[in-house]
């Protein structure tokens, strides 16, 4: 949430920004990740 609010807060350099926006898409993808992995699981279980 830390990303989100500093960008909408604003007052940050281009640069800064790009570098919260980078690190949000790592963390979306990260979160995406795990994400799947417990969804996978799950369907494994219901399964059995």
């Amino acid at each position: 949430m830390v990303v989100v609010e500093r960008l909408e807060v604003g007052g940050l350099s281009l640069e800064e920004s790009i570098g919260l926006y980078e690190e949000g898409t790592r963390l979306n993808s990260a979160c995406k990740s795990l994400l799947d992995a417990a969804s996978d699981r799950l369907e494994t279980i219901s399964q059995e």
